[in-house]
């Protein structure tokens, strides 16, 4: 018996119709596994590109949030400024007014009670 019929004996043996039906299930099976996992893993970077868009979508709606906080706060500034401008131009002219009422000496005597608060002078 030479090598080549050893070889024929050797696949008739292992291709008989009760031993290939096992491994072709075997061989279907870690296809099918193969398959699965690749399929696994496709499902796995969907998801995390999901959850990276949503994370993005919060970022930008927090950079929005913060930037129109920003914008009003800045509008406010103005309104800060006018108010204190105003209020400056208000206290000038009460002063004016304490000025033709009391007199600029007047002024200067005035009396500061225990908190240090200033008392009017009465004429």
């Amino acid at each position: 018996m030479n090598r080549t019929d050893s070889f024929r004996e050797g696949r008739k043996k292992y291709l008989r119709a009760s031993l290939w039906i096992p491994y072709a299930v075997i061989a279907g099976l870690l296809i099918l596994c193969g398959w699965q996992e690749s399929q696994i893993a496709d499902l796995q970077e969907r998801m995390m590109n999901v959850e990276s868009s949503r994370y993005d979508e919060q970022l930008n709606d927090i950079r929005w949030e913060a930037e129109t906080a920003l914008r009003k706060t800045r509008g406010h500034d103005g309104d800060i400024y006018r108010l204190e401008d105003h209020s400056a131009d208000l206290q000038f002219r009460v002063m004016e007014m304490e000025w033709d009422l009391y007199g600029r000496e007047g002024m200067a005597k005035q009396h500061t009670d225990s908190e240090g608060t200033r008392l009017p002078v009465r004429p």
